[in-house]
């Protein structure tokens, strides 16, 4: 027996469309048992996917070749680098010695030690 390939479409819906007839096949596995339909029920949802294996990934780009758990690891790598620099201390902070103007190279730290000595020379009469 010859065995063709033929790849189909499941929809779901109540009727068949006006211009399509409906065509009865066999189905089998690569082994020659018949194959067990699926359903639309048998797909998982989110709500099914369980996150065996997770581990927090790495703070880098996600990838169109990642799985669903290097995936989600690497954004929450991100939202954790991001929570950690917005609780970022200003340890060593002082107000800038001479009055300058901000540089795109400045830190932040720099930036605001600058802008508050120009604050700071304004309020000075």
């Amino acid at each position: 027996m010859t065995a063709a390939v033929r790849q189909v479409v499941l929809v779901s819906q109540a009727t068949l469309a006006p211009n399509k007839s409906p065509e009865q096949m066999a189905m089998f596995d690569s082994d020659g048992n018949p194959a067990t339909a699926v359903t639309f029920d048998d797909i998982p949802t989110g709500a099914d996917v369980v996150l065996t294996g997770f581990t927090t990934g790495s703070d880098t780009a996600v990838a169109d070749t990642d799985t669903v758990n290097a995936g989600i690891a690497k954004v929450q790598a991100k939202a954790t680098a991001a929570k950690v620099a917005s609780n970022v201390l200003l340890t060593g902070y002082a107000i800038a010695g001479a009055a300058s103007a901000v540089a795109a190279s400045d830190s932040v730290m720099a930036a605001i030690a600058k802008l508050e000595k120009r604050i700071a020379d304004l309020e000075t009469p």
